[in-house]
């Protein structure tokens, strides 16, 4: 019985990405619990220039420039999550690819 190493790492890679992805996604999904320093939780926050104006347009105290900045914070806060999920399965497919062409660099001809 030959043993395929490559269709089995493979095998294993898929499984340790799907539960990373499931388990990063579960993390990521769920709000942080608000505490005595996040006093507007439950407020949803504008995601757009557009929904800065209006805000700014309800609230005088609300800067559509200091809001856009936040927007601009969240989203790259937003990227940062989705690279935290996606990342390191793909780095570990690299170094896995990566050692198997090394170790079939050994086999004789």
């Amino acid at each position: 019985m030959k043993i395929r190493w490559g269709r089995g790492s493979f095998r294993i890679w898929v499984l340790l990405s799907v539960l990373w992805i499931a388990g990063a996604a579960w993390v990521e999904t769920r709000p942080p619990p608000p505490g005595p320093w996040d006093l507007y939780a439950d407020i949803p926050f504008p995601r757009n220039r557009a929904e800065c104006e209006a805000a700014a347009a309800d609230d005088p105290g609300v800067k559509v420039a200091a809001c856009v900045r936040r927007v601009y914070d969240e989203m790259w806060n937003d990227a940062e999550k989705v690279a935290w999920v996606l990342v390191p399965p793909a780095l570990l497919l690299i170094a896995g690819a990566a050692i198997g062409w090394a170790v079939r660099g050994f086999r004789p001809k």
